[in-house]
């Protein structure tokens, strides 16, 4: 079951990020999508501190330690002194490289889907292709549940323990119907 919190995380992420690719698109930068809040766990722990303090965040079992940095609304959070660990791509990425260079053209087959991309180093030196678009979030389950046997643009809801978001089905990239909340939910403050 999901939390309260992981819900609308994963609402705010699966609605905004088309329209952060959009504005990024239309700004010309290096498409990658505006940069999102930290975790209300990250501003707990800066509560009663100031710039510069140190700080740590215990998430999903691990400590890390890090400082108090006002983000661009003022608010205090955690920022890590370590950069979390890099991904390894999925192995057709490397495929799709093999044979060939940095910049070269690319194609990933993944579920019943074709990605586009170029070829480009990880850290580790090995090439892999790294797609031209980053790919589409998922909603969350509750967000596709609450437009089974609905149609699109008709309305729906996602209820969490403690409040009901209102929207409309619309449908996924992978042509399933999901509820887009009308007014996108604001995480949790922490005061």
């Amino acid at each position: 079951m999901h939390t309260r919190r992981t819900v609308l995380s994963s609402l705010l992420l699966a609605t905004s990020l088309p329209l952060g690719l959009a504005s990024v698109a239309l700004a010309g930068n290096d498409n990658r999508p505006p940069p999102r809040e930290p975790p209300a766990e990250a501003f707990t722990a800066c509560r009663d501190k100031q710039a510069g303090d140190t700080c740590q965040v215990v998430m999903h079992e691990t400590t890390i330690v890090g400082q108090c940095a006002a983000i661009p609304d003022g608010r205090l959070a955690c920022r890590p002194d370590q950069p979390p660990p890099h991904r390894q791509p999925p192995a057709e990425a490397f495929t799709a490289c093999k044979d060939k260079q940095t910049g070269d053209i690319c194609q990933v087959v993944m579920h019943d889907a074709t990605i586009a991309g170029q070829c480009a180093a990880i850290p580790d030196g090995r090439l892999a292709c790294r797609p031209d678009q980053p790919p589409p979030r998922e909603p969350p389950a509750e967000a596709f549940a609450a437009c089974k046997d609905k149609q699109a643009d008709n309305a729906c809801s996602v209820k969490l323990p403690d409040q009901t978001i209102a929207g409309r089905c619309i449908l996924a990239h992978d042509n399933r119907l999901f509820c887009l909340p009308e007014h996108m939910p604001q995480p949790p403050r922490e005061e």
